[in-house]
This record gives C-alpha cells, sequence and structure tokens, in this order.
C-alpha cells in the first residue's frame, strides 16, 4: 500500500514538471489539447512537410477517434488550402463507413519522451 502511494505521489510530481513545460522543451507537443468538432487548430510539429502538415499549418477538425480509454488516437481535419495526404491506405474505409470526406487529412496520435532532469 504504502508503495502504491509513493508511485502516485512521484507521478503527481512528474505530471506537475511536464505541466509547466513550455512547448519548445516538449518537442512542440502541448501537453492537453481539447478537441471540440468544427473549430481549427494549428499544427504544431512538422508531421509531413512535402505535404503541407507541418509546423503552422490550421485545419478544421471534422471528425476524432477514441479508443476504449477515451484517449483520442487520431483527428481528421479539412486544411482550407489543400494541404495533406488526403485520406489514404487503412483509415479509407474507415472514413467512408463514418461519411468523412476523402478531402479530410487523418492526423494520429503523437507522443514524445521528454527528459525531465
Amino acid at each position: 500500500m504504502a508503495g502504491c502511494e509513493a508511485d502516485r505521489a512521484k507521478e503527481k510530481v512528474v505530471r506537475e514538471k511536464l505541466h509547466k513545460l513550455s512547448t519548445i522543451d516538449t518537442g512542440r507537443l502541448p501537453y492537453e489539447i481539447i478537441f471540440v468538432v468544427d473549430k481549427p487548430y494549428m499544427i504544431t510539429t512538422n508531421i509531413d512537410i512535402a505535404d503541407g502538415l507541418a509546423n503552422g499549418a490550421v485545419g478544421k477538425l471534422s471528425h476524432f477517434v477514441l479508443d476504449d480509454q477515451n484517449r483520442v488516437m487520431r483527428v481528421w481535419l479539412l486544411f482550407p488550402n489543400g494541404d495533406g495526404v488526403k485520406v489514404l491506405g487503412k483509415v479509407v474505409g474507415y472514413a467512408n463507413a463514418k461519411g468523412i470526406g476523402t478531402e479530410m487529412d487523418s492526423i494520429n496520435r503523437k507522443s514524445a519522451t521528454v527528459p525531465l532532469n
């Protein structure tokens, strides 16, 4: 029991440190994103520069996919200038089944290891 409490206390301290870091220190990934459909979102890290999915690109959120723990695993954005790779590969079937237009860009969840020392 005491070990679990100590682990939770350590996790709390680490989360507090991580929450205070700027996106420069976290590989341009924010600590948390609140997703709202039909709102614009700016990409803060380069995903696919050749296709326009680069730091600074802004697209409107049209759909997102949750996992079994209610974590966002994929978002679908519409970029007004046509940037992005569009719906390709394995996600085409999902997009068609959900009525997501092929002009939307699918972006998968990304995580990073951030040193806190």
